[in-house]
């Protein structure tokens, strides 16, 4: 017996009819299920914002699935859905209210793609063949688009890693597939990335390859030869939304100071670009989205 608002099949049984009906009536029955807000909230979270969402906030989130406040109380309006979880104070607070237990790890290929977005980068020949590379992006990230092994994700949503976290009842879905090879192999392609595909070069194989993603590094190589600190200030913005620590920014300016044109010439502001974006998408700070 099937009792909760919305229900299409209210005796649990399906009358005769064609299959899309029925099937119609199924997927009305699973979407007005009181489990499915609160279900769909939490994993909308742990993609967006962070691994571990208080109840709270999935309550918060549930509640506009089931009614988005329009003068229509449209259930399961993604967009309003979205809204709720973006503007959440928990996710715009929640790194100084619960900083042990407050984020997510980045996925490695989101992090190809947020440093191509952010560096402007074009293939020559428009067409883009860097994730069918050898190795493909499966052995370096562990992940590639379209790839997943099942469908559900590449990795499980109340996944744990031995050790603190599993000690402390703290998911952390994206690091079941952080393995012994994707720790190394990940930010060795990154090194590529930023010191190898980049627009003009011919430094490694397949750097001017049309069908290669090379980044703008030229677009900053100014203001890093006469301004680092300025140039962390953008990276700041571009890659950790203004939230880089004071440490930090520090251990990057003093970093990029030491690089000098004695040693570096006219090259001096694209080595302090390269430099800038390696250490910063290896860092703790951007590896844990906040």
């Amino acid at each position: 017996m099937l009792d909760y608002d919305g229900v299409a099949l209210a005796n649990g049984v399906l009358p005769p009819g064609d299959a899309a009906t029925e099937l119609a009536a199924a997927l009305d029955n699973i979407f007005h299920h009181p489990n499915v807000g609160p279900f769909i909230a939490t994993r909308l979270i742990q993609r967006l914002v962070t691994s571990n969402p208080s109840p709270g906030y999935v309550q918060r989130v549930a509640g506009v699935f089931g009614d988005d406040g329009s003068a229509q109380h449209v259930r399961g309006n993604l967009e309003a859905v979205v809204r709720a979880i973006l503007l959440d104070a928990e996710a715009r607070y929640g790194q100084w209210h619960n900083p042990d237990t407050f984020g997510k790890l980045r996925e490695p290929l989101l992090k190809a793609t947020h440093l191509w977005r952010a560096m402007d980068a074009r293939s020559s020949g428009g067409r883009i063949d860097t994730l069918n590379s050898y190795p493909g992006p499966e052995e370096l990230y562990g992940q590639a688009p379209l790839r997943s092994p099942s469908v559900f994700n590449f990795f499980k949503p109340d996944f744990r890693p031995p050790g603190e976290l599993t000690t402390r009842g703290l998911a952390a879905p994206e690091v079941q597939i952080l393995t012994d090879t994707t720790a190394i192999s990940t930010p060795a392609n990154y090194f590529y990335y930023v010191f190898c595909y980049y627009t003009a070069s011919t430094r490694c194989y397949y750097s001017d390859d049309p069908a290669t993603l090379q980044m703008d590094e030229a677009r900053d190589t100014a203001l890093a030869a006469a301004n680092p600190a300025q140039l962390i200030d953008k990276y700041n913005l571009l890659f950790l939304s203004g939230q880089m620590s004071p440490f930090m920014r520090g251990v990057l300016l003093t970093r990029l100071n030491a690089l000098t044109a004695d040693d570096f010439g006219t090259d001096l502001g694209r080595v302090r670009v390269q430099h800038a974006l390696y250490l910063i998408m290896n860092s703790p700070e951007y590896s844990i989205q906040k």
